[in-house]
């Protein structure tokens, strides 16, 4: 198998995975905290972070090098307007995480606070509709380019 297929392929997995568990987290995981109840809620917050952070950040990497590949080294099949849109779309996504959702869990797991849990929720559409966004630019390049 070619490498630029094998990228693609990861690039496109680990793109798929992490918009489906934005989904997830966005209007399932997310909006349930609030009913972990005071009395257990930083236990179950500090877990949370401890059994999500190794795993995700895993796979960003992968999505991101894979990217960077993607983007930076000549490929014969794929389109690459969607693929550097794609890569832009990174950006927000990181800045996101690292701005605003990991200090808000960070804050989290030291108290509930109903409005730190609201612009977890609120500020977390932004990587919801980027990953959205990338995952259909992809799609788009799989069914032009094979």
């Amino acid at each position: 198998m070619a490498a630029e297929v094998l990228m693609f392929l990861v690039h496109l997995t680990t793109t798929a995975f992490m918009t489906a568990i934005i989904w997830f987290m966005q209007i399932g995981h997310y909006p349930m905290l609030r009913y972990v109840g005071r009395e257990a809620y930083t236990t179950y917050e500090q877990q949370h972070v401890k059994r999500v952070m190794l795993p995700a950040v895993m796979i960003l990497l992968l999505e991101l090098f894979s990217g960077f590949y993607l983007a930076f080294v000549p490929t014969q099949r794929l389109p690459s307007l969607p693929i550097h849109i794609g890569l832009v779309l990174l950006l927000p996504i990181w800045l996101s995480t690292w701005l605003w959702q990991v200090p808000a869990h960070k804050s989290l797991e030291r108290k509930f606070d109903l409005r730190v849990h609201a612009w977890l929720i609120n500020s977390n559409w932004l990587r919801t509709v980027a990953w959205s966004a990338r995952l259909g630019l992809l799609l788009y390049a799989l069914f032009v380019s094979f």
